[in-house]
């Protein structure tokens, strides 16, 4: 090496000695500055959470007495819980069965700790009750005497309506009173001559439903009572029946003196279950059915403690129910004729359930045009389609040949010109 040159490798190692030193004080340093910062934290939040101790004592301070628990939350021995022990369809099902432990279950020991025994029956006894009231019965099903009357009214209902349509019929209504008129002669009856042709002149606006109408099919001439019923009518007096029979009905089958009717919001329900319909109060043009009972006060009301009865035993004769619709009718007839325009009743029907299916399984073929549309006009596009039509018997029906258009046509086909001799055309 050469004098007078410096050693790279010496100068190189002084280098590092001194970088190296200053950056291991560096780690030391910046641990202590750290330090420093988290003690002035830890002071600061000390102080802070003191100063929200002064604030909270000083609001405690204004805020006076603590407060005091009602009579009422002093007589609670427990703590209503928000989240239930059980689901509310177990519930419902086996609240009717809670009773408290006895010795005659087999337990050695039974103590009551917060209450005596007497106490404590009672407090289970009023929590079964209140659950009779708000809890339906899952379990419920229409027994014998329910299946029974719904026949007969069904039945009835029908021969009804069949009796007034055939009294609209001039033709039918004479065949109605030549029936009467054999009737009356084989009951040693004498009719006059002319009452063949005419019938007895009886102004029905004028009877008494009541005392002077001992046959609903006949007034005294012929004349149902039901003569005059509406659409409106005869769902009024549908419903009038169908809630007695289902109050009375839950009455028999659940047994259960503490729970002799149900409450207004579960009338759809049982409705539903009984005559496996859907109830729906708005086709009656009211809002609830506080609405539809105002309408049939007379055969069903709602309680004090929101809960259907009915306003008539349960062997009231069917007839009842027809002259309590007619007298009905009559009083709002009254009223529209004095001009009190809210005497008029707008009912909904109800929509037409879906078409039966056939027998052997195929479905009937839908009616065309659909309604509510106008029919496609002959020859033009979009115009309905033929479909087979399956009578009783399931067979289908064979549709009308329609022969295929000629697949050549020779008056329509292209013309074509000629150039050769003449100089015309050809076809």
């Amino acid at each position: 090496m050469q004098r007078g040159k410096k050693n790279p490798w010496k100068q190189s190692a002084s280098v590092w000695q001194k970088t190296g030193k200053r950056k291991l004080r560096q780690p030391k340093k910046a641990r202590l500055a750290a330090q420093n910062k988290d003690k002035d934290a830890d002071e600061e939040e000390s102080k802070e959470a003191e100063a929200k101790d002064e604030e909270k004592k000083e609001d405690v301070e204004d805020e006076g007495p603590p407060p005091e628990l009602t009579d009422e939350e002093k007589k609670l021995k427990h703590r209503p819980s928000e989240a239930p022990d059980l689901a509310a369809t177990v519930l419902a099902k086996a609240f009717a069965d809670f009773s408290l432990p006895t010795k005659a279950e087999g337990f050695d020991v039974v103590k009551f700790e917060w209450q005596a025994e007497k106490d404590s029956a009672k407090i289970l006894k009023e929590y079964v009750h209140q659950k009779k009231m708000t809890e339906r019965v899952e379990t419920l099903a229409p027994g014998e005497w329910f299946t029974e009357e719904w026949k007969k009214w069904t039945k009835t209902l029908q021969e009804w309506r069949s009796r007034q349509s055939q009294w609209k019929d001039p033709v039918k209504r004479k065949q109605l009173l030549a029936k009467k008129k054999e009737a009356e002669k084989k009951d040693g009856e004498e009719a006059a001559p002319e009452s063949a042709e005419k019938p007895v002149e009886i102004n029905a606006e004028d009877l008494d439903v009541w005392t002077e109408v001992k046959d609903v099919m006949d007034i005294g001439s012929g004349e149902p009572l039901f003569a005059n019923f509406a659409y409106e009518d005869w769902a009024l007096l549908s419903i009038r029946y169908e809630l007695h029979l289902l109050v009375h009905a839950f009455k028999k089958d659940l047994n259960d003196p503490e729970r002799p009717s149900f409450v207004e919001s579960h009338a759809a329900y049982y409705y539903n279950k009984y005559f496996k319909k859907a109830f729906n109060v708005k086709l009656f043009g009211v809002a609830d059915l506080a609405g539809l009972v105002e309408l049939i006060k007379e055969s069903v009301k709602i309680n004090d403690k929101s809960m259907l009865e009915c306003g008539k035993s349960e062997d009231t004769p069917s007839e009842n129910f027809v002259k309590l619709t007619e007298d009905h009718r009559r009083e709002r007839q009254r009223r529209m004729d004095a001009g009190d325009e809210t005497a008029q009743l707008k009912f909904t029907k109800p929509s037409p359930p879906p078409p039966k299916q056939g027998q052997g399984g195929r479905p009937q073929a839908p009616s065309y045009p659909p309604s509510g549309s106008r029919p496609a006009s002959p020859g033009s596009y979009g115009a309905a389609p033929r479909y087979p039509s399956y009578g009783a018997g399931g067979g289908a029906q064979k549709r009308p040949y329609t022969p295929a258009p000629a697949a050549y046509n020779p008056n329509k086909a292209p013309r074509t010109q000629s150039y050769h001799g003449s100089g015309g055309y050809r076809r």
